[in-house]
């Protein structure tokens, strides 16, 4: 009998891996891809402080990460490495592609942030750039509940007695 239901598990987000998959949402959107090295280094480097206040916050605060601030700071990166690829872009077309990456970009670091606290969603719709509703699971009415997350985890039968034994 497992006395203690209770398990702990720190998600801990690197800013530099995450900097480096939200580069590979933009960079197959640009047509020259950026072909100078330190095009592509400054702007990884930059999209690693956009996301740091999300990854570094402090979990006992409570206070929520500034996202408007790094939406912002992404919309920046992403027109720079635009422009820096396509100076000649139409502005419209700027406008359009900016906003697509920008939210390709927001909604997979919801996907990552969210693996943090809340279940495993199911895979077809985490693919998905709209996911505004919020699961029940992530709703607590309790204070200290908001201290533990809820997760799911297939483990054969015979590996979880092996464990006990």
């Amino acid at each position: 009998i497992i006395k203690n239901k209770n398990v702990n598990i720190n998600v801990n987000v690197n800013a530099q891996e995450l900097a480096q998959e939200l580069w590979k949402i933009i960079e197959p959107r640009l047509n020259n891809r950026t072909n100078h090295i330190t095009n592509a280094k400054s702007i990884k480097k930059d999209l690693k402080e956009a996301v740091i206040p999300l990854v570094s916050q402090n979990r006992r605060s409570g206070t929520s990460p500034p996202v408007f601030q790094v939406a912002t700071q992404l919309d920046k990166i992403t027109r720079r490495a635009i422009t820096r690829d396509s100076p000649s872009i139409n502005m419209l077309d700027e406008e359009i592609m900016t906003r697509y990456i920008v939210a390709d970009m927001m909604a997979f670091l919801k996907i990552i942030l969210s693996k943090q606290t809340c279940p495993k969603t199911n895979q077809k719709d985490s693919h998905s750039r709209r996911m505004i509703q919020r699961s029940d699971t992530t709703t607590m009415s309790d204070d200290d509940e908001q201290n533990y997350a809820n997760i799911r985890i297939k483990i054969h039968r015979k590996d979880i007695l092996n464990a006990l034994h």
